[in-house]
């Protein structure tokens, strides 16, 4: 499956080449090179299509750093290009990879990318055409920005368009591997994750009697000369051996699966073949074409856009407010037994302060004490409160109590305390 065509510059092309190439409109602008993405439409160019929120940032970044000087484009795109490819690893480096360094990479790479589509497109003779090919490989651009290295003074435009045409060529080998492979070679190939791997992918969900089968038919062939490439199906010697073996060895298999002839064995490899064949690479299906069963318009068109919420979405939206209100009421719970339990004399104090807002000294005096004796069982009062919440939200909420937690909690509690004592009249000398 694709998404539709978008992303950008790259390409270190002749401008000879680019005459001959009238419907592939070049970006002018710094803003336009790193925040605009190819749509494609009847297997060619079609237009650039602007990303907003890389257009804000490129604006931002531009407005940020106050270009000054003569520079051609040419010159800026590779100081910009630097610029967000070291953002770029520096998140990566802290576990914490950010999006928009990656968008403007990508909008930077789309003319090599379609560049590198176009050329194998023209020379290979498969069902795919240059979409596919585009998909493809704009979908491997992270491999691609993983193994470039700007300190060898290679250009990324120029590394990207090489290291794309690599990426659709491998592809097409492979794909030539598999397609020219009878089924009973490709079973001869195969190893045995693949196939566990392509049949679980499959959703078979036993997959052991498949596995046997073709443990006992790799067995059969283990001595034979033959070229695997072109195999042709087992003869009734072989599929003897082949019955006879798994016969015998499914007796070591938990459950034991029954018995099976010669058909039943040849329906489960080729079963086996096709997973693995469609496995192994997948066919892919794009979003450009016509919708069936309408006049007009394409698949893509009856997707959801990602500013769209779907149904999934909204249930989880709703599961996680009810969750919190019900964190709410219990978080409240907690901090109002916790203050029945505080000394009478320290909630007096905490009403004092927090419904009265009265000062240190205002209490001292109120209640015939000492200000800093005031400060001390305020300060414990808190402490009290806040060991309370701590201990709830590592026990409750598995939070780790970190010292940047704790001043969450913290703020948290003074808010509460604030909202607890002007939420209704309390009495002013004790809260019992």
């Amino acid at each position: 499956m694709r998404q539709r065509s978008r992303f950008r510059r790259g390409l270190s092309l002749d401008s000879t080449v680019l005459a001959h190439l009238p419907f592939m409109l070049k970006r002018s602008t710094i803003t336009e090179q790193f925040s605009t993405f190819i749509e494609l439409a009847d297997n060619r160019f079609s237009r650039w299509i602007p990303d907003a929120r890389l257009s804000r940032s490129m604006a931002a970044a531009l407005a940020h750093f106050h270009e000054q000087g003569e520079h051609t484009v040419e010159d800026l795109s590779q100081v910009w290009t630097a610029y967000w490819y070291k953002l770029w690893c520096d998140t990566r480096d802290q576990n914490n990879p950010s999006a928009i360094p990656y968008g403007h990479l990508t909008a930077f790479v789309q003319e090599a990318c379609y560049w590198a589509a176009h050329e194998t497109a023209r020379f290979s003779s498969t069902q795919y055409d240059l979409v596919d090919y585009f998909q493809h490989a704009i979908a491997r651009f992270d491999f691609v920005l993983k193994h470039f290295s700007p300190e060898k003074g290679s250009r990324l435009d120029t590394y990207a368009h090489s290291a794309f045409r690599n990426i659709l060529r491998d592809t097409l080998r492979q794909q030539k591997e598999i397609d020219i492979c009878s089924n009973w070679g490709l079973l001869l190939r195969l190893s045995q994750k693949r196939l566990e791997e392509s049949l679980r992918a499959a959703g078979q969900r036993e997959v052991g009697p498949y596995v046997l089968a073709w443990r006992c038919f790799k067995v059969a062939y283990a001595s034979s000369t033959l070229t695997t490439r072109q195999l042709e199906q087992p003869n009734a010697e072989i599929w003897q051996v082949i019955t006879d073996a798994f016969n015998q060895q499914r007796q070591t298999m938990t459950p034991i699966p029954p018995g099976s002839d010669a058909a039943t064995l040849s329906l489960w490899l080729c079963r086996c073949a096709d997973v693995a064949r469609a496995y192994l690479y997948p066919k892919a299906t794009s979003l450009n074409v016509p919708s069936p069963g309408r006049d007009s318009g394409e698949l893509q068109d009856t997707l959801a856009t990602p500013e769209e919420n779907s149904l999934l979405d909204a249930m989880v939206a709703a599961e996680e407010v009810a969750a919190r209100r019900s964190q709410q009421v219990e978080l409240d719970k907690v901090l109002r037994e916790a203050l029945l339990q505080l000394p009478a004399e320290a909630q007096s104090i905490l009403a004092l302060y927090y419904r009265q807002g009265q000062t240190q000294q205002q209490i001292a005096k109120a209640l015939d004490l000492k200000q800093y004796t005031v400060s001390r069982r305020l300060s414990k009062a808190r402490a009290a409160l806040l060991n309370k919440v701590s201990l709830w939200s590592r026990d409750t909420l598995h939070i780790s109590l970190t010292s940047d937690i704790l001043t969450i909690i913290n703020t948290v509690l003074e808010e509460w305390l604030h909202s607890y004592y002007s939420a209704a009249a309390q009495p002013q000398e004790t809260l019992q």
